[in-house]
């Protein structure tokens, strides 16, 4: 489950939690150890601020201490090649540390995307955010 994390600067803690994190590219909600990360974005090029989509995505990690992740690509219809950049980041970022991603409710179009880079396969999909966060929750157990 994300936890609520703790910073040390200059001997002073604090708390950042994830209830409050409002990122403008994404929304979420946490479904016991799984967090369902929905892209808000039709399209995902540079016309984005895509260096802060990609800070926003890895706070989750990074940040909030999020190990399982079921990204909601719903609304997605079409990644750049830096996009597509990200994600793969993400996913290194999540095995590095025993965690999980899984794609979910991916348009057609995007998924062509995918197949087209041969990085369907890369990453798991599963059809609909409750499929991944079964997908995921039997990786926990």
């Amino acid at each position: 489950m994300c936890i609520d994390s703790i910073y040390t600067q200059n001997d002073a803690r604090w708390q950042v939690s994830l209830a409050k994190y409002e990122p403008d590219h994404f929304s979420h909600e946490v479904h016991g150890e799984v967090t369902v990360v929905k892209v808000a974005h039709e399209k995902l090029s540079e016309e984005q601020n895509l260096e802060e989509f990609g800070e926003q995505l890895f706070s989750y990690v990074d940040q909030y201490d999020c190990r399982q992740l079921a990204l909601d690509c719903s609304a997605v219809v079409y990644a750049s090649s830096s996009a597509i950049g990200k994600l793969i980041t993400l996913h290194r970022k999540l095995n590095r540390i025993d965690g999980s991603l899984v794609m979910c409710a991916l348009q057609a179009s995007f998924s062509e995307i995918l197949k087209a880079a041969r990085l369907h396969s890369y990453f798991t999909i599963a059809g609909s955010a409750p499929d991944a966060i079964a997908v995921l929750a039997g990786e926990t157990e």
